[in-house]
């Protein structure tokens, strides 16, 4: 045997030259990606900033022409508010009853065998005077209770009114058919 190291020059890179090549490659890709995505993020960030910033600007503006009306509008004398105004004005509102609303609810929840005669408002009380058909075997008082069930049970007729309650009823005979008349009080809240 020979004591001498056979070495091939005309390999160009070693195994451990390519290994070496291989991790570089490697650690460049995943910084690469990393780099990326932390692009990616900062663009993100920025257009979110940039929004919000015009947003922030399109606030303002809004804010800065509304005090610009709302001094013109004092200026031309259109215009005195204060904030008692405003709270009497929010509490006004507040104890508005919509009565039209109201009585087109009335009107359509009463029966068919029942009409209403008289509405009378006075007092912080709405009278509801109605007649209506009883059959042989019915007693009064069930259909006024049912008439007061129908309106406590609408949320919209009773939402402003703390009470419903029977006021007074008469029975009478027309035509060989017995009628209720009677009146309800809704008390306002």
């Amino acid at each position: 045997m020979s004591k001498y190291i056979h070495i091939n020059l005309n390999q160009t890179v070693s195994r451990a030259q390519l290994a070496e090549v291989k991790e570089e490659r490697k650690k460049w890709g995943i910084f690469s990606f990393i780099f990326i995505v932390f692009l990616g993020l900062g663009y993100w960030f920025y257009s979110l900033n940039v929004d919000i910033d015009s947003l922030i600007l399109d606030r303002e503006n809004t804010i800065a022409d509304i005090r610009t009306k709302t001094n013109t509008l004092k200026k031309e004398g259109q215009i005195n508010l204060s904030k008692k105004d405003i709270v009497s004005l929010f509490k006004l509102e507040e104890s508005r009853v919509f009565w039209a609303e109201k009585l087109m609810a009335l009107t359509e929840f009463t029966p068919e065998d029942m009409a209403i005669t008289e509405l009378d408002y006075g007092k912080n009380r709405l009278t509801i005077s109605a007649i209506s058909r009883l059959e042989p075997d019915q007693k009064e008082f069930t259909v006024i209770d049912k008439f007061i069930a129908l309106l406590e049970a609408d949320p919209y007729f009773s939402e402003d009114f703390k009470s419903i309650k029977f006021k007074s009823s008469e029975r009478d005979k027309a035509n060989s058919q017995e009628i209720l008349s009677f009146k309800i009080e809704a008390h306002l809240k």
